[in-house]
């Protein structure tokens, strides 16, 4: 990756596969989510890095400052294709829920 770029065009958001616990949890950065991508608890997204393949994990919880707490799911993307949402997907501002709703 380029310095400065913290996502390439095969996943969402770039995380460091090494700060995986061993029940598959893990935080990333703001910083390190591709920008176009709306974040939401429970949302499916590919994470990866230079080192490794490619997988899908679940936002499990956003804190104040943006970042997220993912599990990463077992298995290839190919496996839970269809948990992750199309490119197109019609997802607005306005869906997006961060918090508990009222």
């Amino acid at each position: 990756m380029e310095e400065g770029s913290a996502v390439n065009d095969d996943y969402e958001i770039a995380i460091d596969f090494m700060d995986m616990t061993n029940g598959g949890h893990l935080w990333a950065r703001a910083s390190d989510a591709r920008l176009s991508v709306g974040m939401f608890v429970g949302r499916h997204v590919v994470v990866g890095d230079e080192d490794a393949d490619s997988r899908v994990a679940r936002i499990v919880s956003i804190d104040a400052d943006g970042n997220f707490e993912l599990v990463v799911l077992s298995g290839s993307v190919e496996s839970h294709s269809d948990l992750l949402a199309p490119a197109s997907s019609n997802v607005s501002a306005s869906s997006v829920v961060i918090g508990p709703s009222g």
